[in-house]
């Protein structure tokens, strides 16, 4: 483009002049000068342009379009989950397990996790179990079950943790293209204050939610529900809440808008594996629990999960080389108030497959 520019010049130069000046000449070098401004005010104004569309925009100005929706970037969210404390003989007296007790997964790099709640392990019980929060937000927090096994602080006489369920919740700040796609809808899906479009729009610009079913009519014309869910979790209560405030000062007048958490669809999985003996068995269990973990939390309320599915993600970890699912036995297909979540998952090495 900077040559387009110069050449220009040159060539209205020597039609003006009947000559060229030089390269080294005072004219020569202006020329040159100016044909690379020109460029560089090209480039910016092609950039502008790109800004300008909300398709194409990036960042900060990707945010100034969302805004002009009533849309925001949904921040990094932590991944939450419950803490199992036991010890092997039943407690003399009762144990204080106090808030900020901190956690670890096994492993070099295990994320850390802390106890978000006081709680107490009665005398004559053998465990307790304490909600808890990733130490940082992001989807390194979120595990399977059984994962977290390390005590970093002491516990009084507690000899052991572990969680008995999933670590689930975490998320990275939201990306540009997850932002661009609720904004493009909400130019898709036109919103007029009482509309499904409208709902599912406020929905899903609530922190910790990440997919949402608007119900029509649930008790007559003038009702709707929303039911929420996060990532391979049910919303919290807490968004719940807030999502329900949110929606009584926004809806319309009359009209019953009501808010609820989707009902879990727990679905344990177990499965066999052939592994290549090349591999270390634990590490491909372990990738395999996380891609199918990862799997469940693409899922959204109300959607099928598909057994080819399951299948399509154990197969694409390095080091299988075939499975075999035994559960669930079918094809898992949630109602429009549920969510489809992994339950406890169990895997054996089966040669013969």
């Amino acid at each position: 483009m900077e040559n387009d520019y110069l050449t220009a010049m040159l060539e209205e130069y020597k039609a003006q002049m009947g000559c060229l000046p030089g390269e080294d000449s005072d004219i020569g070098i202006r020329m040159a000068l100016l044909a690379h401004q020109l460029n560089r005010l090209d480039e910016r104004l092609a950039q502008l342009a790109r800004q300008a569309d909300p398709e194409l925009a990036q960042g900060t100005a990707l945010d100034r379009h969302a805004a002009s929706r009533g849309l925001a970037r949904k921040p990094a969210q932590t991944a939450r989950g419950i803490l199992r404390f036991s010890r092997s003989s039943p407690a003399a007296e009762d144990i204080p397990l106090p808030r900020g007790l901190v956690c670890a997964a096994a492993g070099e790099a295990g994320v850390r996790y802390v106890t978000t709640a006081d709680a107490v392990l009665p005398a004559g019980a053998l465990q307790a179990e304490v909600e808890a929060a990733a130490e940082q937000p992001g989807r390194k927090g979120n595990v399977p079950a059984g994962q977290i096994t390390v005590l970093v602080t002491a516990a009084g006489y507690v000899a052991e943790v572990t969680n008995p369920s999933p670590f689930t919740g975490g998320e990275e700040e939201e990306g540009d293209a997850s932002l661009r796609d609720r904004l493009l809808e909400s130019y898709a899906g036109i919103s007029n204050g009482s509309n499904a479009a409208y709902y599912r729009r406020l929905a899903l610009a609530e922190e910790g939610v990440y997919s949402a079913q608007v119900i029509p009519r649930p008790r007559g014309v003038g009702s709707v529900d929303i039911v929420i869910a996060g990532k391979g979790a049910p919303a919290v209560d807490e968004v719940v809440q807030r999502l329900a405030q949110r929606v009584q000062q926004q809806r319309e007048i009359g009209v019953d808008a009501q808010v609820f958490a989707a009902g879990p669809l727990s679905s344990a999985v177990t499965l066999a594996l052939r592994c290549n003996p090349n591999y270390k068995g634990d590490e491909v269990h372990q990738e395999v629990k996380s891609r199918l973990q990862e799997l469940f939390n693409r899922l959204e309320v109300g959607s099928p999960l598909y057994v080819a599915q399951m299948i399509r993600e154990v197969m694409a970890v390095p080091g299988v080389e075939n499975c075999r699912f035994t559960a669930p036995t079918g094809d898992v297909r949630p109602d429009e108030r549920s969510l489809a979540v992994l339950g406890e998952i169990a895997i054996e090495e089966d040669e013969s497959l």
